[in-house]
């Protein structure tokens, strides 16, 4: 969507900056440790998933394992 077209773009970003400031420093409720914004979960998600690679459920380990051993190549997976 082109905001530009409804508003002026510095204006929107700077509306934008207040309300991620606003709801960042709101208390979260009991339970959580901290508030977050729309994308903020997935982004921090995709930054470890390319650090430390992406987690396989041990169904998919326990396949591949046997898949390996079938074809007789080493598993290092785990």
């Amino acid at each position: 969507m082109r905001v530009d077209a409804f508003r002026p773009a510095a204006e929107f970003k700077r509306d934008m900056d207040r309300l991620i400031i606003d709801l960042k420093s709101t208390p979260p409720i009991e339970g959580q440790e901290r508030v977050y914004v729309v994308g903020e979960i997935e982004f921090e998600t995709a930054q470890e998933r390319a650090e430390h690679g992406i987690p396989l459920h041990d169904s998919v380990l326990k396949g591949l394992r046997a898949v390996a051993e079938q074809v007789g190549v080493p598993y290092d997976l785990e």
